[in-house]
């Protein structure tokens, strides 16, 4: 039996030509300007002060694919003979989950045609025996295709993620003489043009449908379960618009929306697979309830699948970087849903209980940014806490008429700025800014 092959990078030979990323793209004829190997580098503009080293990074194939483990559509498959992890485009909703998981950045969406794309290991070629095209054109030596060796360490290989993944590439580190140390004064110009360049995977102008849907099913998930055991004014007909306005925004962003129905392939591994299906049922279930009324089997179980939907959004984005070194946020909906629960059944002691709570983890947000030197806008800041503190405060001071409606609205205006800024604030790990994050700390 065939042992194996796998990638193996030599970092000192690469002198960062890209001849492996025009093999591929001619080899696969990849639509530019997406290529499915990238190069990537530190020192971009070659100063003679800083060190210059090259990753030549594609799909690593790894054993335990976060990819195919989160892909809520069942779209990756791993081949049994190579180890190779294919991707069907067939199968592809065009979620984009995958590049969230992947910290190697090799799942490329393509807007043209909706879905996703990725290095196959060439197995056209290795099927045939001959090496994957990019290694096999690498002039240097630096990319090569060798058997599997016994043992594959690549924890302490600079600026390379291996998340216990088991990546199937295996590294050649730098030599010790190869090993710079970044001068100081260069280190905040270099450094901070390199952050300034690299864009974020996940931001609110990306991602707006899923804001609203997210903050649509918090609204109505708390509005569903105080009608159900709270007994509160229920009209029927806005609840039916709202959830049908947030099921189209719920798709809005997929690459392939007719496909959406695989969105539920993935139960067992992926959380948005698990976010998809509750969202389901809860569309089921309550409006079940309400054609049929006061069955308390449906409402109990409308009211249980809110919440889990609710616990589902939030741990969708439990593969990103999160702000702080906290679990808990206080964009984090499922604390938005008791909030606005809170307000519908007029608990105003459970109502200032989960204001206390928001607004302490807000401001430790904001502190451990300032202590980190990050960056956030302090008016922005301070709007969102007077919509969630003073503005209700006042409201209730001074006794408005349709005082709840006047609260609403204000910490509903305060959700969303925190939801828009909760977005921003993510952030996903790839080899180009890992690699900036490696000189960052060694500086």
């Amino acid at each position: 039996m065939n042992k194996q092959k796998i990638f193996q990078f030599d970092i000192n030979k690469c002198v960062g030509c890209q001849a492996c990323i025009i093999a591929c793209i001619i080899e696969n004829q990849t639509e530019q300007p997406i290529h499915w190997r990238d190069v990537n580098t530190f020192n971009k503009n070659h100063h003679p002060d800083l060190p210059v080293f090259y990753h030549s990074l594609a799909c690593n194939h790894c054993q335990d694919a976060p990819c195919l483990n989160n892909c809520p559509a069942l779209a990756y498959s791993k081949d049994i003979i190579s180890g190779a992890i294919v991707h069907n485009q067939n199968k592809c909703i065009g979620c984009q989950y995958c590049t969230w998981a992947c910290p190697y950045d090799a799942p490329k969406f393509n807007i043209e045609k909706g879905v996703i794309e990725k290095c196959t290991f060439c197995l056209h070629r290795t099927e045939e025996g001959l090496k994957p095209a990019c290694a096999n054109l690498c002039p240097t030596g630096a990319l090569d295709y060798i058997e599997k060796p016994e043992i594959v360490n690549n924890k302490n290989i600079f600026a390379f993620t291996d998340i216990n993944i088991n990546p199937s590439i295996n590294f050649i580190p730098l030599r010790n003489e190869k090993t710079v140390e970044i001068i100081p004064e260069f280190k905040h110009i270099e450094i901070k043009n390199s952050k300034s360049k690299i864009e974020s995977k996940i931001s609110a102008k990306k991602e707006w449908p899923l804001i609203v849907f997210t903050l649509l099913m918090a609204v109505l998930a708390s509005y569903f379960t105080a009608f159900s055991f709270y007994k509160i004014n229920f009209n029927p007909h806005i609840f039916l618009i709202t959830i049908t306005l947030a099921s189209v925004f719920s798709i809005f962003h997929l690459g392939k929306k007719y496909r959406a129905y695989r969105a539920i392939f993935n139960i067992k591994k992926s959380w948005l697979s698990r976010e998809i299906l509750f969202f389901g049922m809860f569309f089921i279930l309550s409006i079940s309830q309400i054609i049929f009324k006061q069955n308390i089997y449906l409402q109990i179980l409308a009211v249980i699948s809110g919440i889990l939907l609710l616990l589902s959004i939030d741990k969708v984005y439990s593969l990103a970087i999160q702000s702080t070194n906290l679990e808990l946020h206080s964009a984090h909906v499922f604390l938005s849903g008791f909030l606005f629960l809170s307000i519908f059944i007029e608990n105003y002691i459970l109502l200032s209980l989960l204001i206390v709570l928001k607004s302490a983890l807000y401001i430790y947000r904001k502190y451990y940014f300032w202590k980190k030197d990050k960056d956030f806008k302090i008016f922005q800041s301070a709007w969102r806490l007077d919509l969630l503190i003073s503005f209700p405060l006042f409201f209730w001071i001074f006794d408005f008429s349709h005082l709840n409606l006047f609260i609403f609205i204000s910490i509903f205006i305060g959700e969303i700025i925190d939801r828009i800024e909760y977005y921003n604030e993510l952030d996903i790990i790839t080899p180009e800014k890992q690699m900036t994050n490696y000189f960052t700390s060694k500086s």
